[in-house]
This record gives C-alpha cells, sequence and structure tokens, in this order.
C-alpha cells in the first residue's frame, strides 16, 4: 500500500501543478478582459474549497419551472435524465408549442406577452414566495447521515 501511495505523489504534484497553471491562465485572461479582482477570485475560486459538509441548497436549481395556465401553479422540476417525470401540465404545454425555457419562472412573464396572454399572476414573486416556504421547511436539501 505504502509503495502505491508513494507512486501516486508525483502524479499528483504534477496534475496540481498543470491545474494551478490553467488557473493562473484564467485569472490573467480575466484581468484581460476587464473583470475586477473580486470577479477574478470567484473564477478562479475551485468548488472543491468548501466544507465538505456544507449543506447547499437545491431548491433553486432543481425547481424553477411554473405552469403558465394555473394562478395557483407551484414550481416544478423537470429532470433532465427522466422525461417520464416532466408534470402533466409541462407536457401539454410543450405540445401546444411552449418551450421549457419559456415556462421558467424568470422567463414566463415575457413568453405571455409573446402570445397576448393576459398574465395570470407574477411569477418572479410568486417563486420567492415558495422558495421561502420551502426555505422554513428545510427545503429539498439532503439530510446528512451520522
Amino acid at each position: 500500500m505504502a509503495s502505491i501511495a508513494d507512486q501516486a505523489i508525483p502524479l499528483v504534484e504534477k496534475r496540481h501543478r498543470e491545474r494551478q497553471q490553467k488557473l493562473d491562465q484564467i485569472a490573467a485572461l480575466a484581468r484581460e478582459a476587464g473583470l475586477d479582482e473580486e470577479e477574478v477570485a470567484r473564477l478562479v475560486n475551485s468548488k472543491s474549497d468548501r466544507q465538505s459538509d456544507e449543506r447547499r441548497p437545491r431548491t433553486g436549481v432543481r425547481r424553477p419551472y411554473m405552469n403558465p395556465f394555473d394562478a395557483h401553479s407551484g414550481i416544478y422540476a423537470f429532470p433532465p435524465n427522466h422525461p417520464e417525470k416532466i408534470p402533466h401540465w409541462a407536457k401539454q404545454a410543450l405540445n401546444k408549442g411552449w418551450t421549457k425555457e419559456e415556462m421558467h419562472y424568470k422567463n414566463l412573464a415575457g413568453a405571455w406577452a409573446r402570445r397576448n396572454m393576459s398574465p395570470l399572476y407574477d411569477p418572479v414573486a410568486r417563486h420567492g414566495e415558495l422558495q421561502a416556504v420551502e426555505a422554513a421547511k428545510g427545503g429539498y436539501q439532503r439530510k446528512k447521515r451520522q
């Protein structure tokens, strides 16, 4: 076991140097593009720098879609790897010519306007309310097992 670890150390060090060189290139290009130091630092910092036990909210990423035909719509997920789990109303809307992007809560008002439909609700405000309710319940975060 020790010999395997000893053989792996140079490889890991080499990959770390290569990674650091690429990060330095990214930082240099970002500075040339005119980004300030905070933005450069955000680009260069790795997600692996987070603590392993840090809880990340999953709701905002997984549930951004709303029903364009229901004033009491919730927020729904469209799982990319499971098309059978797309809600029934979404399948009907897709058949009527709506796109997935149009049903995103940030794009819904514009989609209504392009179709000369009267807005049923404020999707951004409604999404914020529903997110707050889910956050109060603990959201859709995975619980850490002990």
